[in-house]
């Protein structure tokens, strides 16, 4: 989990398919996961899958979402667009990328280490007291 209080256009929660490459991984594959349904939100939480493979050998299975404000998904410019949209009406927005990993030996076990994640996270949500759920989904 990494949280920020203030999301601004110079400060704001990274993209994990920004990260890992700058970290030397290579993406093989980026896509949007099926969402997680959680109590209490009308919505399920729309989530982004990636595999990525290590330099070194390897490879690592990614789920996440990320949450600016009331906003979720998108790409890099569309949360750029909300969070200036939401200062010019006098807002700064907070925010959480949520994200689950597993590292793998081959890419053939990234569905199920994807649909291991998935369950992970829908039960991490539900274990956060209802107080305090709305950090990570709203």
């Amino acid at each position: 989990l990494a949280w920020g209080e203030r999301q601004r256009q110079d400060v704001k929660v990274h993209r994990p398919e920004v990260c890992y490459p700058a970290q030397g991984f290579a993406l093989r594959r980026v896509e949007a996961g099926p969402p997680i349904a959680t109590e209490g939100r009308a919505r399920p939480v729309p989530t982004t899958e990636l595999l990525a493979e290590a330099r070194g050998g390897g490879f690592e299975a990614v789920r996440y979402w990320i949450r600016i404000g009331d906003n979720y998904g998108g790409d890099g410019l569309g949360a750029r667009w909300y969070i200036l949209n939401e200062g010019l009406a006098g807002r700064i927005p907070d925010g959480i990328l949520v994200r689950a990993s597993q590292r793998l030996a081959q890419a053939s076990a990234a569905p199920g280490s994807q649909r291991l994640m998935a369950r992970f996270l829908a039960e991490l949500v539900a274990a956060v007291p209802a107080p305090s759920r709305g950090m990570l989904v709203r």
